[in-house]
């Protein structure tokens, strides 16, 4: 293995995909890559509320349930370049609700504004939703209330280039 699968699971679980770059599917612990075509059919609005959630006690409520699954978001609700690696969900969603109730209250709000189906990012308390555009995702942007900042873009050959 490479520098980065081999050192990057030990510095964080995103490290290995933010050393490399560039689109991947990402599972386990963030150390299995696997280099994805890019597809830019779609943009992301991105929104963090006030409150913090700590990375470390969503892992450790996580564990104490028992390593719940989330629910996922599939078909129609992703979009085309995205479906065959569907369903998209993340497994630390229960662990982050339990930990802070509001969050569901705040991303209920915020999904129906949206209306779009959210994904927390990581271990929280950061959301996102799919797009079909960037304009589209910067204008959602408008609608949030409550947020310590949102921001909309689009991914390019090394991440994503973000607008707002």
């Amino acid at each position: 293995p490479d520098t980065a699968t081999r050192l990057g699971p030990a510095l964080g679980s995103d490290v290995p995909f933010c050393l490399v770059g560039g689109t991947a599917w990402m599972e386990g612990g963030g150390e299995i890559i696997t280099a994805v075509p890019l597809e830019p059919d779609y943009a992301l609005a991105v929104a963090v509320p006030s409150f913090e959630l700590a990375t470390t006690a969503v892992y450790r409520r996580w564990d104490d349930l028992d390593g719940p699954t989330g629910a996922g978001i599939e078909g129609r609700r992703l979009p085309p370049s995205l479906r065959e690696f569907g369903p998209f969900r993340n497994d630390l969603l229960s662990a982050a609700l339990d930990l802070r109730p509001e969050l569901g209250d705040w991303m209920t709000e915020l999904a129906a504004r949206w209306q779009r189906a959210l994904l927390l990012t990581g271990s929280g308390p950061a959301v996102c939703a799919f797009f079909a555009d960037v304009e589209e995702a910067a204008d959602a942007t408008t609608a949030v209330k409550g947020a310590r900042s949102v921001w909309a873009g689009e991914p390019v050959e090394a991440g994503t280039r973000v607008v707002e």
